[in-house]
């Protein structure tokens, strides 16, 4: 039996044929759609970084432009320059790299100012408390002042109004500033002889300028410190102080000392007076006072050590010479407390701005007590504080 193959159509289970390799249609206008918008996006986010990019590259090209073109070419006197300029965007801060300002007229071997570098910076502490407030810290400044008669060659920067400068650096309140590792070179104190004085070295720092830090307990809310140094004098500065400086007269506590100045390094100034010089001795000063609502109280306390004005021996001296600096040794000998070689005194200080006070009597009698009875201590006597302002203001 022969059987013929018939050809039948692939047939569906319901009578239609499918396609071959079908799958579900997409609409092809969501995929353009959707193409397009990401593509925009992709354009949009690119452009924007950019944009970001070259506006964090051009900035502190655009500052430091400001800076030495407009903010240190408006002063009347002096003209300033900054070499490099750093930002900082997370930090909301800024620092300049080599800041000079040069008196204008005249002739100057040095600067007037001079700082290595300038961080200016929001206080982010203070901004969470809904303070917007700066700090600006200073690295290595050194500061030229010349006190010269010749106007050629003075600098003293009373012409110029430095607080506005600062503003056109940072316009936001300023609550910290501070130098650090800093040195300052007085010129031309006197002329006659000609006397210079030069700190080697200076911190200062001043915080809670603008009182953000709200204790209603505390009348003196900014700190105050200043500590520096002198090799050519020996000396060493110490100043500490609580004030108030959003008042017009500012109320005020302070502790200030200068220790152990070579008095020899006077010498120059010491002939032309007194046509004497010293030997040896070293000179310190202790100073405690305090002042509200324009009444203050303290005292002033100089010591000094070990002086010497005569030596038998000394040659070169006149007669005249011999028998003077013998008699300013012996009435030194007199008032000097001999356990300790000794000469000191305490100066009382008392009253307000338009009448201080003093007392003569009580000088002498402090000189005679360190002399006689018991030598006065080389430190502060911790006995003021802004209770004894108050009390003078009550007398």
């Amino acid at each position: 039996m022969i059987h013929s193959r018939i050809g039948w159509p692939n047939v569906g289970i319901f009578g239609f044929q499918p396609l071959e390799n079908s799958k579900p249609q997409r609409y092809t206008s969501n995929r353009i759609t959707m193409g397009f918008l990401k593509s925009k996006l992709a354009k949009g986010i690119l452009i924007t970084i950019l944009f970001i990019g070259a506006f964090r590259l051009c900035l502190p090209h655009a500052v430091k432009w400001f800076l030495n073109n407009k903010a240190l070419k408006t002063m009347e006197s002096y003209q300033g320059s900054v070499q490099d300029v750093e930002i900082s965007f997370l930090k909301g801060a800024y620092a300049i790299d080599s800041l000079k300002i040069v008196k204008i007229e005249g002739e100057h071997k040095e600067p007037f100012v001079s700082i290595k570098r300038i961080d200016l910076g929001l206080e982010w502490k203070y901004l969470f408390k809904g303070k917007i407030v700066a700090e600006i810290i200073c690295q290595q400044p050194i500061i030229h002042f010349d006190y010269s008669d010749v106007p050629e060659t003075a600098q003293t920067g009373t012409e110029q109004d430095w607080p506005a400068m600062v503003r056109e650096f940072f316009p936001v309140e300023i609550n910290t500033f501070a130098m650090r590792n800093g040195a300052i070179y007085l010129t031309n104190l006197m002329t006659d002889p000609k006397t210079d004085f030069a700190l080697d070295y200076f911190e200062f720092e001043i915080n809670n300028l603008q009182n953000v830090i709200t204790d209603t307990t505390e009348t003196l809310p900014t700190n105050i410190l200043f500590q520096a140094s002198s090799r050519e004098y020996g000396a060493k500065i110490d100043f500490k102080a609580k004030a108030n400086l959003l008042k017009e007269i500012p109320d005020f506590d302070y502790n200030f000392s200068v220790e152990n100045i070579e008095l020899t390094a006077f010498n120059k100034q010491v002939e032309h007076y007194t046509d004497m010089t010293l030997e040896t001795g070293k000179l310190s000063l202790f100073s405690e006072m305090a002042m509200k609502d324009k009444h203050f109280k303290g005292y002033l306390k100089p010591l000094v050590k070990d002086m010497r004005i005569f030596l038998p021996k000394e040659e070169g001296r006149t007669i005249g010479e011999w028998f003077k600096e013998l008699f300013s040794e012996g009435a030194q000998e007199i008032l000097e407390n001999q356990d300790f070689q000794q000469f000191a005194t305490k100066i009382p200080v008392e009253g307000d701005l338009e009448n201080p006070e003093s007392s003569v009597w009580t000088i002498i009698g402090n000189t005679l007590y360190n002399a006689y009875v018991d030598a006065l201590k080389h430190q502060f006597d911790r006995t003021i504080d802004l209770e004894d302002a108050e009390k003078q203001k009550k007398e």
